[in-house]
């Protein structure tokens, strides 16, 4: 894959990638994440954009930050562009819904002390139920 250098402009990113141009200025950000990967020497702050293009094609923006265990502070940053698929679209949705579930039902146990576990239903919504023990 032939690829240019990540450019900043006044007000976003753009990427020339096979010749095809990524820009977050002048695409529509469709959704948005931002969580944190525990490592064992360092953690990943990681946030993550899907934007969609004029012509229907999705990309993502991402930054990862690299923080020290014990200080927080940011050790690297790293930036990047990738052109995605609707599958890749619908598996990063995906994805993104298994961590929030991860957090809520982990603070729904510290909080009530019950085992739920979230979903969507096929309405999109958000609902939980009770594990069965």
């Amino acid at each position: 894959m032939r690829s240019n250098c990540l450019e900043h402009t006044h007000y976003g990113v753009r990427m020339k990638i096979n010749n095809k141009m990524y820009n977050t200025e002048t695409s529509w950000m469709e959704m948005s994440t931002d969580y944190v990967e525990k490592g064992d020497k360092v953690d990943f702050k990681k946030i993550e954009r899907v934007y969609q293009k004029r012509n229907g094609e999705h990309f993502l923006f991402g930054i990862c930050h690299t923080l020290d265990k014990t200080s927080g502070e940011i050790l690297n940053t790293y930036e990047w562009i990738t052109p995605m698929t609707d599958i890749d679209v619908m598996n990063w949705e995906k994805k993104k819904d298994e961590r929030l579930f991860k957090v809520l039902e982990e603070k729904v146990k510290k909080e009530t002390g019950k085992d739920v576990t979230y979903y969507r239903d096929s309405w999109g919504m958000l609902k939980y139920k009770e594990k069965e023990v």
